[in-house]
Parts: structure tokens; C-alpha cells; sequence
């Protein structure tokens, strides 16, 4: 129950800021009226109360699972076995995320189907799958995450100057959404 009421504790750290912004904003700049404020606030209250409850449900059920799974890859002693794990994990993981499904079907809606959402979903997934599969190998050949990090963000930038700019957008909140909403204290 303890982990339950720290999960609480940061979920209302996290969400009260907003909260009193937007009340802020509310009540000098934009004023948004009494009955779309106290949506707001409720949408608030409830957004603190499931998403606790749902990091409570990853703590107890899918965080055992996953530390098993680790430790049984790293038990294996064969770097091609935990690279493959890192691949197939990090894709499996990716494509399942809420979020990058939202953000794909906005992308193909906008685009007109320019850029399909399955073509975005498995584009990222495999980007996501690849970079998990880096950050094991990271840890096996003992590379400073500062340098690891270095590295990856001057490839990004790089690649960022030969992309046309109105995929720079998607791209970027794709790597936002691939996170989710998971964290690790």
C-alpha cells in the first residue's frame, strides 16, 4: 500500500503545477468560464487517480515480469541473445504504445494517409528496438551514458539538417510517444 500512496504523492507533484497554471491563466489572462473550469479541475482529480492506479498495476504486475525477463537474458552470457532480446522487447513494447497509436492515426488522418499510420508505428518501433538494443550494448562495453547520449544526439541533429522540416515534428513527438507514460524512480 505504501508504493500505492507514493504513486499518489507524485502523480498530484506532477499534476498540480498544471493544475494551477491553468487556474492562473483562468482567472488573469483567458478566462474559460465556471462550467469548462470545474471540468478541468475534475478531469484533474481523475487523471491523479488512474494513472496512480494504473503505475500501481505496472509496479506489481508488468515491473516483476520484466526485471525476470532481464535477468534471464543476461544470464544467457551471449551478447547476440541479449542484443535480439533488446530488438525484439524494444519493437514488441514500441507498437504496443497507446500514445504512438494516437499519434500515428492524427499523422495519417493529417497527412491523408501520405504517411499511413502502420507505416509510422513500425518506422518508430523499429527506431525505438534498435536504440534499446544500443543501450544494452552500452552497458556490456561499459560506455558512459553522457558519452552514449552525446553520440546519439549529434547523429539526430545531423540527420535532423537533411530532413524536410515539417517531419522534424513527427519525428520528435514520435520519440516522445514511444515513452509513454511509464518511468522508473
Amino acid at each position: 500500500m505504501n508504493v500505492l500512496v507514493n504513486l499518489f504523492k507524485d502523480n498530484i507533484k506532477t499534476v498540480v503545477p498544471i493544475v494551477a497554471v491553468v487556474l492562473v491563466l483562468n482567472f488573469t489572462l483567458v478566462p474559460l468560464g465556471t462550467a469548462l473550469i470545474a471540468r478541468f479541475l475534475v478531469g484533474s482529480v481523475l487523471i491523479i487517480i488512474g494513472l496512480s492506479l494504473f503505475l500501481f498495476g505496472v509496479e506489481i504486475g508488468i515491473t516483476p515480469m520484466g526485471s525476470l525477463t532481464g535477468s534471464s537474458l543476461v544470464k544467457t552470457n551471449r551478447l547476440s541473445i541479449v542484443l535480439l532480446g533488446g530488438l525484439i522487447l524494444g519493437f514488441l513494447i514500441s507498437i504496443a504504445e497507446p500514445g504512438l497509436m494516437v499519434l500515428a492515426y492524427q499523422v495519417d488522418f493529417v497527412t491523408l494517409s501520405e504517411i499511413s499510420s502502420w507505416t509510422l508505428l513500425i518506422v518508430v518501433s523499429i527506431g525505438l528496438a534498435i536504440m534499446v538494443s544500443l543501450g544494452f550494448l552500452r552497458v556490456v562495453v561499459h560506455m558512459s551514458l553522457k558519452l552514449f547520449l552525446l553520440l546519439c544526439y549529434l547523429i539526430i541533429f545531423v540527420l535532423a539538417f537533411f530532413t524536410q522540416p515539417e517531419f522534424l515534428a513527427i519525428a520528435f513527438d514520435a520519440s516522445g510517444a514511444t515513452t509513454g507514460i511509464l518511468y522508473k524512480r
